[in-house]
């Protein structure tokens, strides 16, 4: 939805899924329930990527540069 693929990058740091399928939908929380590992190597990879992508320095400097 929106700016999420933004965010998410599909298997490296969240799971994306496509709309209106739910069959997907089920098979990927099944598989996120299933493997501690998974989820924590997609958490900490999104915690990287929000950190490095979305820290208030670089939101500050972006909107910066839209102004100059």
């Amino acid at each position: 939805v929106g700016g999420v693929p933004e965010i998410i990058e599909s298997g490296n740091n969240g799971v994306l899924v496509p709309p209106d399928n739910s069959e997907v939908l089920f098979s990927t929380l099944v598989l996120l329930y299933g493997d501690k590992g998974l989820r924590e190597r997609l958490g900490s990879n999104l915690k990287a990527s929000i950190q490095e992508k979305f820290s208030f320095e670089q939101m500050v400097s972006k909107t910066f540069g839209l102004y100059l």
